[in-house]
Protein backbone atom coordinates (compact mmCIF):
# COMPACT_ATOMS: atom_id res chain seq x y z
CA UNK A 1 0.00 0.00 0.00
CA UNK A 2 1.08 3.48 -0.77
CA UNK A 3 0.18 6.77 1.43
CA UNK A 4 -2.15 7.66 2.61
CA UNK A 5 -1.36 10.86 1.10
CA UNK A 6 -2.64 14.20 2.37
CA UNK A 7 -3.56 16.79 -0.14
CA UNK A 8 -5.44 19.93 0.14
CA UNK A 9 -8.18 19.00 -2.62
CA UNK A 10 -11.36 17.41 -2.58
CA UNK A 11 -11.89 13.77 -2.67
CA UNK A 12 -14.09 13.93 -6.52
CA UNK A 13 -11.14 15.98 -7.50
CA UNK A 14 -8.87 13.41 -6.17
CA UNK A 15 -10.42 10.44 -8.31
CA UNK A 16 -10.83 12.63 -11.41
CA UNK A 17 -7.20 12.95 -11.28
CA UNK A 18 -6.53 9.57 -11.17
CA UNK A 19 -8.87 8.39 -13.89
CA UNK A 20 -7.21 11.40 -16.10
CA UNK A 21 -4.77 9.75 -18.61
CA UNK A 22 -4.73 12.91 -20.77
CA UNK A 23 -1.78 14.38 -18.07
CA UNK A 24 0.97 12.11 -18.47
CA UNK A 25 2.65 12.76 -20.84
CA UNK A 26 3.36 16.56 -19.42
CA UNK A 27 2.62 16.06 -15.37
CA UNK A 28 4.83 12.58 -15.79
CA UNK A 29 6.95 12.79 -18.34
CA UNK A 30 9.61 10.17 -18.38
CA UNK A 31 7.74 7.91 -16.22
CA UNK A 32 3.92 7.56 -17.57
CA UNK A 33 4.17 9.57 -20.81
CA UNK A 34 6.37 11.29 -22.76
CA UNK A 35 5.54 14.79 -24.92
CA UNK A 36 6.23 13.59 -28.04
CA UNK A 37 3.78 10.99 -28.07
CA UNK A 38 0.85 12.11 -26.53
CA UNK A 39 -1.75 11.01 -28.12
CA UNK A 40 -5.16 8.93 -26.62
CA UNK A 41 -6.31 6.45 -28.59
CA UNK A 42 -10.15 6.18 -28.78
CA UNK A 43 -11.90 4.17 -26.01
CA UNK A 44 -14.92 3.77 -24.27
CA UNK A 45 -16.42 4.65 -21.18
CA UNK A 46 -19.58 3.93 -20.03
CA UNK A 47 -21.51 4.28 -17.01
CA UNK A 48 -24.08 1.85 -15.24
CA UNK A 49 -26.00 1.01 -11.90
CA UNK A 50 -22.54 -0.40 -11.16
CA UNK A 51 -20.46 3.10 -11.72
CA UNK A 52 -18.00 3.74 -14.48
CA UNK A 53 -16.54 1.44 -16.74
CA UNK A 54 -13.51 2.41 -18.85
CA UNK A 55 -12.11 -0.10 -21.53
CA UNK A 56 -9.28 0.24 -23.81
CA UNK A 57 -7.51 3.63 -22.82
CA UNK A 58 -3.95 3.16 -24.81
CA UNK A 59 -1.11 4.94 -24.04
CA UNK A 60 2.87 5.14 -24.76
CA UNK A 61 4.40 5.18 -21.44
CA UNK A 62 8.35 5.44 -21.32
CA UNK A 63 8.22 3.67 -17.92
CA UNK A 64 4.95 1.60 -16.60
CA UNK A 65 5.94 -1.03 -14.72
CA UNK A 66 8.71 0.78 -12.70
CA UNK A 67 11.12 -1.49 -14.55
CA UNK A 68 13.17 0.92 -16.90
CA UNK A 69 11.20 -0.61 -20.04
CA UNK A 70 8.85 1.81 -21.80
CA UNK A 71 5.73 0.41 -24.01
CA UNK A 72 2.00 1.00 -25.18
CA UNK A 73 0.01 -0.52 -22.55
CA UNK A 74 -3.70 -0.50 -21.87
CA UNK A 75 -6.10 0.18 -18.77
CA UNK A 76 -9.34 -0.26 -18.20
CA UNK A 77 -10.81 2.28 -15.44
CA UNK A 78 -13.88 0.90 -12.88
CA UNK A 79 -15.07 4.04 -10.79
CA UNK A 80 -16.97 1.07 -7.74
CA UNK A 81 -17.94 4.06 -5.35
CA UNK A 82 -17.84 7.96 -5.56
CA UNK A 83 -14.51 7.98 -3.98
CA UNK A 84 -13.24 4.72 -4.67
CA UNK A 85 -11.81 3.70 -7.97
CA UNK A 86 -9.35 1.14 -9.79
CA UNK A 87 -7.19 0.31 -13.00
CA UNK A 88 -5.54 -2.58 -14.45
CA UNK A 89 -2.53 -1.83 -17.06
CA UNK A 90 -1.88 -4.70 -19.27
CA UNK A 91 0.45 -5.10 -21.85
CA UNK A 92 4.11 -6.73 -20.98
CA UNK A 93 2.95 -7.02 -17.55
CA UNK A 94 0.00 -6.17 -15.47
CA UNK A 95 -0.55 -4.06 -12.55
CA UNK A 96 -3.37 -2.51 -10.69
CA UNK A 97 -3.80 -0.29 -8.52
CA UNK A 98 -7.06 0.65 -6.28
CA UNK A 99 -7.80 3.73 -5.03
CA UNK A 100 -9.82 5.37 -1.79
CA UNK A 101 -10.00 8.44 -0.30
CA UNK A 102 -10.91 9.93 3.10
CA UNK A 103 -12.35 13.29 3.17
CA UNK A 104 -11.29 15.44 6.12
CA UNK A 105 -13.04 18.80 4.85
CA UNK A 106 -14.30 20.28 1.73
CA UNK A 107 -10.84 20.25 0.30
CA UNK A 108 -8.48 18.64 2.65
CA UNK A 109 -8.33 14.82 1.82
CA UNK A 110 -6.20 11.72 2.36
CA UNK A 111 -5.69 9.73 -0.68
CA UNK A 112 -4.89 5.67 -0.51
CA UNK A 113 -3.52 3.15 -3.03
CA UNK A 114 -3.09 -0.57 -2.91
CA UNK A 115 -1.12 -2.04 -5.55
CA UNK A 116 -0.66 -5.41 -7.34
CA UNK A 117 1.47 -6.70 -9.99
CA UNK A 118 2.20 -9.92 -11.93
CA UNK A 119 5.57 -9.47 -11.74
CA UNK A 120 9.06 -8.49 -10.01
CA UNK A 121 9.33 -4.42 -9.88
CA UNK A 122 13.13 -3.34 -10.35
CA UNK A 123 12.66 -0.26 -7.94
CA UNK A 124 10.60 -0.04 -4.75
CA UNK A 125 7.14 0.34 -5.40
CA UNK A 126 6.05 2.58 -2.58
CA UNK A 127 9.29 4.83 -3.58
CA UNK A 128 7.79 4.92 -7.36
CA UNK A 129 4.40 5.82 -6.23
CA UNK A 130 5.61 8.47 -3.97
CA UNK A 131 7.08 10.28 -6.88
CA UNK A 132 4.29 9.93 -9.07
CA UNK A 133 1.67 11.36 -6.34
CA UNK A 134 4.53 14.29 -5.63
CA UNK A 135 3.95 15.01 -9.37
CA UNK A 136 -0.19 15.28 -9.08
CA UNK A 137 0.40 17.22 -5.57
CA UNK A 138 0.22 20.99 -7.21
CA UNK A 139 -1.78 20.00 -9.98
CA UNK A 140 -4.28 18.68 -7.34
CA UNK A 141 -4.08 21.78 -4.86
CA UNK A 142 -4.19 24.48 -7.41
CA UNK A 143 -7.05 23.58 -9.07
CA UNK A 144 -9.78 26.04 -9.50
CA UNK A 145 -12.75 25.84 -8.99
CA UNK A 146 -11.60 23.65 -5.71
CA UNK A 147 -14.54 21.64 -6.10
CA UNK A 148 -15.65 19.46 -8.81
CA UNK A 149 -18.54 20.99 -11.19
CA UNK A 150 -20.92 18.44 -12.22
CA UNK A 151 -21.89 20.70 -14.79
CA UNK A 152 -20.14 19.43 -17.84
CA UNK A 153 -19.84 22.76 -19.73
CA UNK A 154 -18.64 24.44 -16.84
CA UNK A 155 -14.84 23.66 -18.01
CA UNK A 156 -13.67 22.31 -21.37
CA UNK A 157 -12.88 19.08 -22.10
CA UNK A 158 -11.17 16.63 -24.46
CA UNK A 159 -11.66 13.55 -26.22
CA UNK A 160 -9.18 11.98 -23.85
CA UNK A 161 -11.63 13.23 -20.64
CA UNK A 162 -14.00 10.43 -21.44
CA UNK A 163 -13.60 8.68 -18.29
CA UNK A 164 -13.80 12.38 -16.18
CA UNK A 165 -17.10 13.26 -18.47
CA UNK A 166 -18.90 9.67 -17.29
CA UNK A 167 -17.43 10.30 -13.38
CA UNK A 168 -19.40 13.68 -13.64
CA UNK A 169 -22.36 12.09 -15.02
CA UNK A 170 -22.51 8.82 -12.82
CA UNK A 171 -22.14 11.74 -9.41
CA UNK A 172 -25.23 13.44 -10.89
CA UNK A 173 -27.41 10.33 -11.35
CA UNK A 174 -26.43 9.62 -7.60
CA UNK A 175 -28.18 12.21 -6.19
CA UNK A 176 -25.19 14.12 -5.53
CA UNK A 177 -26.88 17.81 -6.24
CA UNK A 178 -29.00 16.26 -3.01
CA UNK A 179 -25.72 16.04 -0.83
CA UNK A 180 -24.56 19.28 -1.63
CA UNK A 181 -27.50 20.71 -0.03
CA UNK A 182 -26.43 19.40 3.16
CA UNK A 183 -22.63 20.48 2.40
CA UNK A 184 -24.02 24.14 1.67
CA UNK A 185 -25.50 24.40 5.56
CA UNK A 186 -22.08 22.57 6.80
CA UNK A 187 -20.22 25.54 4.78
CA UNK A 188 -22.41 28.28 5.87
CA UNK A 189 -22.08 27.45 9.23
CA UNK A 190 -18.29 27.27 8.45
CA UNK A 191 -18.46 30.44 7.14
CA UNK A 192 -20.29 32.39 9.61
CA UNK A 193 -17.75 30.65 12.34
CA UNK A 194 -15.04 32.46 10.33
CA UNK A 195 -16.44 35.73 10.29
CA UNK A 196 -17.27 35.83 13.97
CA UNK A 197 -13.69 34.81 14.76
CA UNK A 198 -14.57 31.71 16.62
CA UNK A 199 -14.16 28.24 15.69
CA UNK A 200 -15.87 26.04 13.36
CA UNK A 201 -19.13 25.12 15.33
CA UNK A 202 -19.24 20.93 15.75
CA UNK A 203 -20.46 18.73 12.78
CA UNK A 204 -19.44 21.74 10.16
CA UNK A 205 -15.82 20.42 9.21
CA UNK A 206 -15.25 16.25 8.14
CA UNK A 207 -17.22 13.46 6.51
CA UNK A 208 -17.98 15.05 3.38
CA UNK A 209 -16.22 16.50 0.30
CA UNK A 210 -17.33 19.59 0.54
CA UNK A 211 -18.43 23.05 -0.67
CA UNK A 212 -16.73 25.05 -2.80
CA UNK A 213 -16.15 28.95 -1.01
CA UNK A 214 -16.48 31.41 -4.11
CA UNK A 215 -16.76 34.95 -3.36
CA UNK A 216 -18.21 34.09 0.39
CA UNK A 217 -20.73 31.72 -0.70
CA UNK A 218 -21.13 28.29 -1.93
CA UNK A 219 -21.25 27.06 -5.22
CA UNK A 220 -24.20 24.95 -6.95
CA UNK A 221 -23.53 21.60 -8.93
CA UNK A 222 -19.62 21.50 -7.21
CA UNK A 223 -18.92 18.08 -5.06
Amino acid sequence: MAGPYRVRASGPRVVENFLDVGHFPFVHEGILGDRARPEIADYDAVVSADGVLATGVKVYQPDPYATGRGSVVTYTYRVHRPLTASFIKHGEHSFGMLLSVTPHDPVDSSAWMWMAMNYEPTSEMVDFQDRIFAQDRPILESQRPELLPLDLQAELHLRSDRTAIAYRRWLRELGARGLELVLERAELRLGLARRLGGDAPAGARGGCDGVHRHGGRPRRGEL
